[in-house]
């Protein structure tokens, strides 16, 4: 419970690119509506916060700190684009049974395959207490080949404009294959 403590206590440090924007930008509308600075902080770190078990879970297996797996697992999600892949998942119809079944399977896969992935970025180097930038950015210069691969399906899908089930279930199957790559 401490270790998960801490990570929610401080998740809105560990945020990049859009999930940062996102945060600072509710935390805005927040405050404008009303709500007091500091609960609405809190407010706009809680669907970032859903990542602390996973955070504390990858820290416990690999020895790495649990500051620096939540700074490369954020790292990893704006430099991949997860956090786009995400939130499209979300934006995903629920109007029936297998819709939402579908959804759920899809984003509880999302959020294993970001836990794996940022495992092995934690534990792929030979100096597993360098800051969580270089560690990501020695992972990514090592697997350039396969990340460039997936990040050209993430713009292919996105420039389609079409971000249905069968584009999320290929692009997801592709964050899969990434994985497996570069074990």
């Amino acid at each position: 419970a401490e270790p998960v403590q801490e990570i929610l206590g401080g998740v809105s440090g560990f945020l990049e690119g859009t999930d940062r924007s996102a945060f600072d930008a509710l935390v805005v509308e927040l405050a404008a509506d009303g709500m007091a600075p500091e609960l609405a902080r809190r407010v706009a770190a809680l669907s970032p916060s859903l990542a602390a078990l996973d955070i504390v879970e990858v820290a416990g297996r690999t020895g790495v700190t649990a500051e620096t797996v939540a700074s490369a697992h954020f790292t990893i999600a704006d430099l991949l684009e997860l956090n786009w892949l995400r939130d499209q998942i979300l934006a995903l119809p629920r109007n029936n049974q297998w819709a939402s079944l579908a959804r759920l399977t899809l984003r509880g896969d999302l959020y294993g395959d970001h836990r794996d992935l940022t495992t092995q970025v934690v534990l792929g180097e030979e100096a597993p207490d360098s800051p969580a930038d270089e560690l990501v950015a020695r992972w990514m210069r090592r697997n350039a080949a396969p990340v460039d691969y997936f990040r050209r399906t993430i713009t292919d899908i996105r420039a389609s404009g079409r971000t249905d089930l069968t584009t999320l279930l290929v692009a997801a199957r592709e964050l899969r294959n990434l994985i497996n790559r570069t074990s």
